[in-house]
């Protein structure tokens, strides 16, 4: 308890002097309060977010999809396919996040298969490097659920589509909001697997942090990452009331139709 308060504290220290000297003339010498930063930032600052906003939720929609289609489908593998589904799943945790963004460029900077310079190599490169998230969170799941789950259904006549999309996806549906909560943060904050694959089109907030503290702009750098920090968290606010709509909407439904019943004579 005594050191989960310490780091508690730790982190609302950092978060205080970052909201300092974002909102102050100089840091560490002129306190008063001051938007200079924010205005120098200007434009940039909103493009920045927009990018990151753009990646971060594409790939936290997409991305769980994935690894629980992965985790699936490994249940299901037996012998050297099994293995290999789970060394390839796991393999992007291992591999250093600066090593696979030299080899995405590599890999995609000439036809047949030119990707270098566009969106899509940044959104697949984070949906790879977030795979083993949501595939380890169904892998979970899925050994707690009984192996012959499928058979019943297929012998009450469903077919093995139906199966999965009813039965297997709302099982998996926790590993799916996992990873879909750890991709949009993990997006947000993200420098190293992407700072290759960046354009000056698809320049992410957390880039500019890196570009502002190195070039000694630390007031500026403390704007952009306090934006950072505002919109990570409204950002994780929506998807988890997302999340919840269906939820709550199947309740304001039992609820209303329950209080039909009782007004009839």
């Amino acid at each position: 308890m005594g050191g989960a308060s310490l780091f508690a504290l730790l982190v609302l220290v950092q978060f205080a002097a970052l909201t300092a000297g974002a909102f102050t003339t100089v840091w560490g010498y002129d306190y008063s309060l001051s938007l200079r930063h924010f205005h120098k930032a200007g434009s940039q600052i909103a493009s920045s977010l927009n990018n990151s906003l753009y990646f971060a939720i594409r790939v936290a929609l997409i991305g769980p999809l994935l690894g629980i289609t992965a985790a699936y489908f490994h249940q299901r593998s037996r012998g050297l396919w099994k293995s290999l589904m789970n060394f390839l799943a796991l393999v992007p945790f291992a591999v250093p996040g600066t090593v696979m963004g030299i080899s995405y460029v590599m890999a995609f900077h000439r036809p047949p298969i030119q990707l270098t310079g566009t969106a899509v190599v940044i959104i697949i490169i984070c949906i790879v490097r977030e795979l083993p998230i949501s595939y380890n969170s169904a892998k979970a799941v899925l050994k707690q659920v009984a192996s012959n789950l499928e058979e019943a259904s297929r012998d009450l006549g469903a077919t093995a589509w139906t199966t999965f999309t009813r039965i297997i996806i709302p099982i998996l549906s926790p590993a799916y909001r996992a990873g879909m909560l750890h991709g949009f943060i993990h997006v947000m904050i993200t420098i190293g697997a992407i700072i290759f694959l960046i354009t000056p089109r698809y320049v992410t907030i957390t880039f500019e942090i890196f570009r502002a503290v190195n070039s000694g702009r630390l007031g500026e750098g403390a704007a952009y990452a306090f934006t950072l920090i505002l919109f990570t968290a409204l950002g994780l606010t929506a998807l988890t009331l997302l999340w919840s709509l269906p939820r709550l909407m199947k309740t304001l439904l039992a609820r209303t139709h329950s209080l039909g019943k009782d007004d009839l004579p």
